[in-house]
Parts: C-alpha cells; sequence; structure tokens
C-alpha cells in the first residue's frame, strides 16, 4: 500500500478501519506529512479536514512545523483558510509554536498564532504578556486579534491593561485601551481616560455633519 492510499483510508466509514487507519498513518512519521498537508489543502479530498488534523495533532510538533513550512511557502493569493485552520488547532501543546510564530513577519500567521493563544493557554498571565506587544502591531488585522483575545481574558487581564495605559509600550496604548473598555467600560477606564475620550467625542461631535438615513 502506498503512503496516499493509506492516507487515503483515513476516509473510510467504518470507524474501526479509520481508527486503524489514523495509528499507521501517524507511525510514518516525517515521509507522510507533505501527503498529510496536500490533502489538507485540497478542499476536494475524500478525507474530512477534521480527521486530517486529528492525525497531524497526533504527530505533535514536527507536524506543526510541517503546517507552519507550508503556510509561509503559500503563494499569498492561494488563501490557505484550511492550512490556518489546521495552524490553529494543534492545542496547549503547540503553545510554544505559537508564541514563536508572534515574531513571525506574515501578518496572517502573527494573527493566528494570537487567535490560538487565546483559545489554548490556560496559564492567562503568562498568555497575556506574550500577546500584549501585538496590541501594537503595525498590521490592524493583528492588532484587532489582541484586542479581542485580551478581552476574552475579561477581568484577569485588567491590572495589566491598566499598567499599560500609564506606563506603556506607548504602541501598545490604544489596544489596551479598547480591550478595557470591551471589559468592562468606565468601570475598569481611568478617570483621565475618560476625560480624555469625552473631548476626543466633543472633538468629533463638533465636525459631524447629519445626513439624511437615505443616503
Amino acid at each position: 500500500m502506498t503512503t496516499l492510499e493509506r492516507v487515503l483510508a483515513l476516509g473510510s466509514d467504518d470507524l474501526t478501519e479509520r481508527d486503524a487507519a489514523a495509528v499507521a498513518v501517524a507511525d510514518l512519521g516525517a515521509e507522510v506529512l507533505p501527503v498529510l498537508i496536500g490533502q489538507l489543502q485540497d478542499s476536494g479530498s475524500p478525507v474530512s479536514e477534521p480527521v486530517l488534523l486529528a492525525v497531524l495533532r497526533r504527530m505533535g510538533t514536527e507536524a506543526f512545523e510541517a503546517v507552519l513550512v507550508a503556510l509561509q511557502t503559500s503563494a499569498p493569493e492561494e488563501a490557505p483558510h484550511r492550512l490556518l485552520r489546521a495552524f490553529a488547532g494543534f492545542g496547549a501543546a503547540a503553545l510554544d509554536g505559537y508564541v514563536a510564530a508572534l515574531l513571525l513577519d506574515d501578518s496572517t500567521l502573527r494573527r493566528a498564532a494570537v487567535t490560538a493563544i487565546s483559545r489554548w493557554s490556560s496559564d492567562v498571565p503568562a498568555a497575556a504578556r506574550h500577546v500584549l506587544p501585538l496590541l501594537g502591531d503595525r498590521d490592524a488585522k493583528v492588532r484587532q486579534a489582541a484586542v479581542q483575545a485580551f478581552s476574552s481574558w475579561g477581568t484577569a487581564v485588567v491590572p495589566l491593561l491598566q499598567a499599560v495605559r500609564l506606563d506603556g509600550p506607548g504602541q501598545a496604548r490604544p489596544g489596551a485601551l479598547e480591550a478595557l473598555a470591551e471589559i468592562g467600560g468606565e468601570a475598569v477606564i481611568s478617570a483621565r481616560d475618560i476625560a480624555a475620550l469625552e473631548r476626543l467625542a466633543r472633538i468629533e461631535i463638533a465636525g459631524d455633519t447629519p445626513v439624511p438615513l437615505s443616503c
């Protein structure tokens, strides 16, 4: 049986056969990874995406690195959504890999790593410290992902966000304020920040021109 045939056996309707195929495929190690990733990239594959991810997760760090390399070598216009979902789905065992990915040049991978950390980390203080610099990321979508991560962590990260508002880093201050507003509104925002927001609102209102709803 070829490597491809073993991988395609993961698409069996028989649960026992599929489980046996999963063990056999995972035992093949590095040699099977290009075939698994090829099937993952093929939306027409007879093997379902969750089954492929389950085998990749079983294979651990080696598979995580292979998916990461595949993403880094994909053409920008390919939009490899299935690969991205796999990358973000390796679980808590891949947290070190996700933290390392926060430093990559690719903004799409940084954003996916932020989302994965927020989903899988059980150590909120440590996760928040890793994601904190991304509140000031040069890419707007990465910044928003970081804000969403802090918002999902809730009140546990309020002291850290308040410290950022006071002491910086400067690039992260706007994102910290947005996260604070999402978490607790005025109850967790300093009087100084509330006053600044009120001044900004007054400035915006002064130049705001009402228009008919039909516009």
